[in-house]
């Protein structure tokens, strides 16, 4: 029988809908997966992706008209056929929000409600708050809670890029930790989840915020790099519409690439506290994620491959973009110099290496605490200016 090919679908929400049909699968490698999982002599469909966005459905011979015209009805009922619908999350910042941001009619972040909990002190993190944003909602309730997580993560993925403060998502992975609230005695083995009465994760419209101001702006120049007042609250950069107006006009290949580098960027952020080496690796790796254009690089008259080495790409692409420093050069390759030899000779921050000590080396703490922070901020901007370029070069 004939492939059946669809473009521009997203390759989990097929999956869930085949799921839902044969109940069971088996991936055969990376790009394929079987329906249902075994060496069945009937009805079998091998569903494949590609790099272009191509997903194919290539039934065997033994699949019948009639389970094919159901495979394509719950396709177009559950995924091409949507209403638009109001999502709401919780999102954790280092620093606390008390007004709100609104981009259009696309999302808003609020202060979480009375009942959450929160800190007791604004010194201590991270801060919870609300957000809420649109999505293309499913009659397939997994598909509905695909699209509504997702939407959340890549949003929070975006503003942990574009906001002076670490910005992340409630933690999906669920796991047990032991815990010790103040005041106990003995310590207790918790999920840890964050949760509250009365939430609802789909809302009729987006909440009132009339009676909030809404944060405040700062030119660009003055926003990135300077710590931030946490007793004023959250703020955000003067372009944040800008820029988001760009981000969400971009090709779905640019896109992915600027989430891939987020994700990085985030995880980096997750990292700080229980491994600044490895936080400090992928900060690195958000920078090398954006693959570098083809007449960017040099390449060997001879055999015509690439000849500039990782080294090269991060150090150009960072003088290109990143902030302009004094001897930027030379802070560019230093800081770089530290992940080869965190990757390739075993050194670990003092943080990492003696995680007994109690005091350790002052200066070298110091020292690589605030190489850790200013590769953050380079890598930030960086990309934010990457992103900035690609418009300029289209326009």
């Amino acid at each position: 029988m004939s492939h059946i090919i669809y473009n521009n679908i997203d390759f989990e929400e097929i999956k869930y809908i085949l799921l839902s049909i044969f109940g069971s699968s088996q991936r055969y490698n990376s790009e394929t997966i079987f329906f249902p999982r075994g060496n069945y002599k009937e009805c079998f469909i091998q569903l494949k992706t590609s790099e272009k966005n191509k997903i194919e459905l290539i039934p065997t011979s033994k699949c019948d008209s009639e389970t094919l015209q159901k495979i394509e009805k719950r396709i177009k009922m559950d995924i091409k056929s949507y209403e638009t619908r109001i999502g709401r999350d919780v999102l954790f910042s280092s620093i606390p929000l008390y007004g709100y941001f609104r981009y259009k009619d696309i999302f808003q972040i609020i202060p979480a409600p009375s009942q959450a909990p929160k800190p007791e002190s604004i010194a201590d993190g991270p801060h919870p708050m609300l957000l809420e944003f649109k999505y293309k909602g499913s009659n397939n309730d997994w598909i509905d809670i695909y699209r509504r997580k997702k939407n959340s993560y890549e949003i929070a993925l975006l503003l942990n890029l574009l906001l002076n403060a670490n910005i992340s998502n409630r933690e999906y992975r669920v796991i047990k930790q032991w815990v010790r609230c103040d005041g106990e005695p003995v310590s207790r083995l918790c999920t840890n989840e964050y949760v509250f009465e009365d939430f609802e994760d789909v809302v009729d419209d987006f909440s009132d915020v009339s009676e909030l101001k809404e944060i405040k702006l700062i030119d660009l120049k003055e926003y990135y790099g300077q710590g931030q007042d946490i007793s004023e609250g959250l703020k955000g950069p003067t372009i944040i519409n800008e820029i988001l107006d760009r981000i969400f006009s971009l090709e779905r290949g640019n896109y992915n690439q600027l989430i891939t580098a987020c994700k990085f960027l985030s995880l980096s952020n997750k990292l700080w506290d229980s491994s600044q080496s490895m936080a400090y690796i992928a900060a690195i790796c958000a920078i090398e994620s954006i693959p570098k254009k083809s007449d960017d690089l040099v390449s060997c008259p001879e055999c015509g491959k690439p000849i500039d080495g990782p080294t090269k790409q991060f150090i150009d692409f960072v003088e290109k973009y990143g902030p302009k420093l004094s001897e930027t050069k030379k802070v560019i390759k230093e800081l770089y110099r530290i992940r080869s030899k965190i990757v390739h000779q075993g050194f670990l921050f003092e943080r990492d290496s003696e995680p007994w000590a109690f005091w350790g080396s002052p200066k070298q703490i110091e020292e690589e605490f605030n190489k850790g922070i200013a590769l953050r901020l380079i890598v930030q901007i960086a990309i934010i200016r990457w992103l900035i370029s690609i418009f300029k070069n289209k326009a």
